[in-house]
């Protein structure tokens, strides 16, 4: 029974890879917000090479 498990797995695994891929919701919410102060310089920024402290605004 154990491959018939794997073989049903990878086909509903299959289902919603193609259903996510074919419906192109819109993303409901993020993590980071776009005025994110890690996205005003390069990435990975020097250790302590910011001047000011930042304060985060919701």
């Amino acid at each position: 029974y154990g491959s018939l498990m794997s073989v049903f797995g990878v086909l509903v695994f299959t289902l919603i890879l193609w259903e996510a891929f074919v419906m192109q919701r819109s993303v409901l919410f993020t993590e980071s917000a776009p005025y994110s102060r890690e996205w005003d310089s390069f990435l990975p920024p020097d250790f302590h090479s910011n001047l000011e402290t930042t304060v985060s605004t919701m």
